[in-house]
């Protein structure tokens, strides 16, 4: 790991280091990030990804709140990714990263089994931005199943458990035709 002041950042990193000085917030970014979980993350797993800048500005256009974050660890380098992009394009990348992060759907399912494995460990759930479980996923709510009987032959039968709706009437039909 490479360390400057409170941050130490993944190896892989290591040639986009530079000075912090020379990237900026962005002025004009309307979203304000949880700076507090970015610093626990970054205290926790390292810094492991970088801040993409606006070369022509020194903008932030992503990663405001990480800039934030190691300013407070004390860190006097950054990873920076510099783009070289119009202020449209700027635009654009400023606020799609932020409202595209947003717009994230969790599968609960794939997740709590997530959670339980790091509650198992000493850090429990630090560093990951979430301080407690989640609920199980909601039952998905449908009506009621039924069952379809079609005696075939003599002591031949056939059964299928189905929600009601179209269809039932064609499986019948198939099953009449081969008897």
């Amino acid at each position: 790991m490479i360390r400057s002041g409170g941050v130490n950042y993944h190896p892989a990193l290591q040639n986009l280091l530079e000075s912090i000085n020379n990237v900026r917030p962005h002025p004009d970014n309307p979203s304000s990030g949880d700076e507090e979980a970015v610093r626990q993350s970054i205290e926790i797993s390292g810094m492991y990804r970088p801040v993409y800048a606006q070369r022509s500005t020194g903008f932030i256009l992503a990663g405001n709140t990480t800039y934030a974050a190691c300013l407070d660890l004390g860190a006097h380098l950054i990873p920076i990714v510099w783009l070289d992009v119009d202020e449209e394009t700027a635009i654009r990348i400023l606020l799609g990263d932020n409202e595209l992060a947003r717009r994230a759907i969790v599968d609960l399912g794939l997740l709590g089994p997530q959670i339980d494995k790091l509650l198992a460990t000493e850090l429990r759930l630090l560093g990951t931005g979430y301080e407690e479980a989640p609920p199980p996923p909601p039952l998905r709510e449908i009506e009621p199943a039924h069952t379809v009987t079609v005696y075939l032959t003599g002591e031949t039968m056939v059964q299928w458990f189905d929600i009601p709706g179209e269809g039932d009437r064609e499986k019948l039909l198939w099953l009449m035709d081969r008897r």
